[in-house]
């Protein structure tokens, strides 16, 4: 499976890298991201961002969801890491990563609701410099769909949840991790929950986790936690007096959430491992999975998963032959494995690699007369390896006597 190099070498710095050290050092130079400035009037300044690109993004024509992620120079190491470990095991779809880097961290990213009176308060200019500037040249300059997440810890899991209360149209995934909710006699959880009312068109996606943090910051988190279960009773019950049934009237909620507690994990430790889970929590059962075994059963996980995200995904020729169609060849099922192959053939009629899956399976079978025809189409195919074009033919001789 996919992996980049860079990605763990950027993580192992990180780790290794004793107290802040690595704030000293350029983030790019650790990680497959480039580093680029666009202007701001809303700051009045240039603000840099760290891009990643998924692999193949520069031989393909594919289109790619956005995860954007605060205090990026110092905590876009260990996210970048995750999500390419993730993705490159189906788990996650190949993401286009933006990391915002700080310029005065407590000026941009303290939310209004807790910002100490008489300190300077640029977080509406984030959520401005996000909508009108940021988010916006992320679209021009790269293939982006319309599916975007938002990460952040700490001060930037607060503004994470912020943008969600005041802009939630922004981004339809949010990750906050160790926010300290019960700042302010607990104005965002208040705020949060007034904001589900007036909420409209697809269900964003929640994820909050919590550590072995101070009690506040726990009971912050367990008040929001109390309002989410609360603001989804509710939803439910209108749906239900709406006649709607309890499949639809769970898929209208304003918003899909789920809380987790690291009791073992403190406020710095508890990062990777709630940022794995918030991800697979954004992408919720996105791998297909296995002992799949019949067409319907993927196209109904492919269905699931569009509608989750708002546009159309379809099956890739590695899934379909990696976690269906010859998982069922090894456990001798070959008419199911049969199905399956010319299933991927018709989808994808320039690889061999269907057609040479469907020719074994149809020999296992005693149709050699349709496993022939199999072989000869795969190597008829383009890109074949001498090798594999051998392979084949010997395949071909050994059935001519049968």
């Amino acid at each position: 499976m996919r992996f980049v190099h860079q990605a763990i070498v950027g993580l192992l710095i990180f780790a290794w890298t004793p107290g802040n050290h690595l704030l000293a050092q350029d983030t790019a130079e650790l990680l497959p991201a480039k580093s680029v400035t666009i202007s701001s009037r809303f700051f009045d300044e240039e603000r840099q961002l760290l891009v990643s690109l998924p692999p193949g993004y520069d031989t393909g024509d594919r289109r790619y969801p956005v995860l954007v992620v605060f205090d990026a120079r110092e905590k876009l190491p260990p996210v970048l890491a995750t999500v390419q470990w993730l993705a490159g095991r189906g788990h996650l779809p190949d993401l286009i990563v933006v990391g915002l880097v700080n310029a005065s961290r407590t000026r941009d990213l303290m939310p209004p609701e807790i910002a100490a009176p008489g300190t300077e308060n640029k977080a509406a200019d984030t959520v401005a410099f996000l909508r009108e500037e940021m988010l916006p040249w992320v679209d021009r300059s790269y293939r982006t769909t319309p599916f975007r997440v938002l990460w952040g810890h700490s001060l930037g899991g607060m503004m994470t949840l912020h943008i969600l209360t005041v802009a939630a149209d922004l981004f339809d995934g949010f990750v906050a991790i160790s926010p300290d909710l019960a700042r302010g006699d607990y104005a965002m959880v208040d705020a949060l929950a007034a904001s589900f009312e007036h909420h409209q068109g697809r269900p964003e996606r929640l994820f909050v986790a919590v550590g072995d943090e101070y009690p506040l910051m726990i009971s912050g988190v367990k008040r929001l936690e109390a309002v989410l279960l609360a603001e989804r009773s509710r939803g439910i019950s209108v749906a239900l007096q709406k006649g709607r049934s309890l499949t639809e009237a769970r898929q209208e909620q304003a918003i899909i959430w789920q809380v987790a507690s690291f009791e073992t994990l403190d406020h710095d430790s508890i990062l990777l491992p709630a940022t794995h889970r918030g991800l697979l929590s954004i992408f919720d059962r996105w791998r297909l999975p296995l002992n799949q075994d019949s067409i319907n059963a993927v196209e109904a996980h492919f269905r699931r998963i569009s509608d989750m995200v708002g546009y159309k995904i379809s099956a890739d020729e590695s899934t379909l032959l990696g976690l269906v169609a010859y998982p069922l060849f090894f456990d001798q099922r070959y008419d199911r494995a049969a199905e399956i192959f010319r299933y991927a053939a018709k989808l994808f009629p320039d690889s061999h690699r269907p057609e040479e899956g469907l020719g074994r399976a149809l020999q296992q079978l005693g149709q050699l007369t349709e496993a022939r025809a199999a072989f000869e189409r795969a190597i008829q195919k383009p890109g074949l390896s001498d090798d594999e074009r051998l392979k084949m033919r010997r395949a071909l001789e050994a059935m001519a006597g049968q």
